[in-house]
């Protein structure tokens, strides 16, 4: 889905016409970011939780 978003932001905003060179760039910066977000943002901790008593 985010890749997907990326294409949609690139055309909107360039102009240029979808490739496959473009596509590889766009997935090269998406996936590093998605990793990022879903391995360490994700599973910190903001708030911590009450314990129960």
């Amino acid at each position: 889905m985010g890749i997907i978003e990326d294409l949609i932001a690139v055309t909107l905003s360039t102009g240029e016409p979808l490739t496959w060179k473009i596509l590889g760039i766009i997935a090269l910066v998406a996936i590093p970011f998605a990793a990022i977000g879903e391995l360490i943002v994700d599973r910190m901790e903001l708030i911590p939780r009450k314990k129960r008593k």
